[in-house]
């Protein structure tokens, strides 16, 4: 039987369900705990055998590797793949997405955060509380793009894309697959100098049948598709037997 760990948010959630169809073998959907090393501990302790996860989840937080500016994708696949092998656990198939930490906006001011330099002191900027002092949060903007906005106003998730609507803030932080930027038709503003590791979404094994393997190696998806797929499950419009 396969046991696909995933941990309780909406777009894992779809992705298990997508694999789900692909598979044609009994399926057992286990939850793991909602912190970034849920999925990968339980994958290591046997507890399941298929997840889903993110380069930048296990570069940073599984593995604690050293930080690296501008970050390079093939050095922290390379890395990771070695730590795996000694578990015994293999990347299967990366999806085609990544959920990878944007600036969104309701007005469109710059496509790369670099052309916000000038601008940034006229307006607003929302983020989580924890962003504003964790060192890879404003201070590493601060540092690597001298962005000094007019107020920094701290926002919890579920109000941050609201306040971005009634134009309380005019730039807020979010991730490349969030629903609401398609729902709102918004713009996004990326970090082009890398100062921020990819999220790559990707499939996990451990002794799984060479069959099996190579299904799920045709899944893919790319990021408009999984953040259509995201609002629709918001919408109650994507179905999921989980």
């Amino acid at each position: 039987m396969i046991k696909i760990g995933i941990k309780p948010f909406n777009e894992q959630k779809i992705i298990a369900e997508l694999i789900k169809k692909s598979l044609n073998s009994k399926f057992e959907i286990v939850i793991s705990e909602p912190i970034p090393q849920g999925n990968f501990k339980n994958l290591k302790d046997g507890i399941i055998n298929l997840t889903i996860d993110y380069l930048g989840t296990l570069y940073n937080a599984v593995f604690n590797l050293g930080e690296m500016v501008p970050w390079n994708k093939e050095l922290m696949i390379d890395k990771i793949k070695k730590l795996l092998d000694e578990q015994n656990i293999e990347i299967i198939n990366f999806l085609g997405f990544s959920n990878d930490f944007v600036f969104v906006s309701k007005n469109y001011y710059s496509k790369n955060l670099e052309d916000l330099k000038d601008i940034a002191n006229n307006l607003n900027f929302g983020c989580p509380p924890p962003f504003v002092e964790r060192k890879d949060g404003l201070p590493l903007l601060k540092k690597y793009y001298e962005l000094n906005f007019k107020e920094i106003i701290p926002l919890t998730v579920d109000k941050i894309y609201e306040a971005l609507i009634e134009d309380e803030v005019q730039i807020i932080t979010g991730f490349k697959t969030d629903a609401k930027i398609e729902k709102y038709n918004l713009f996004l503003i990326y970090d082009n100098k890398k100062i921020m590791p990819p999220y790559d979404a990707l499939i996990l094994g451990k002794d799984l049948d060479e069959e099996i393997k190579e299904k799920l190696k045709t899944i893919k998806i790319n990021e408009k598709e999984i953040r259509h797929l995201n609002l629709l499950y918001e919408l109650g419009e994507f179905k999921i037997e989980i």
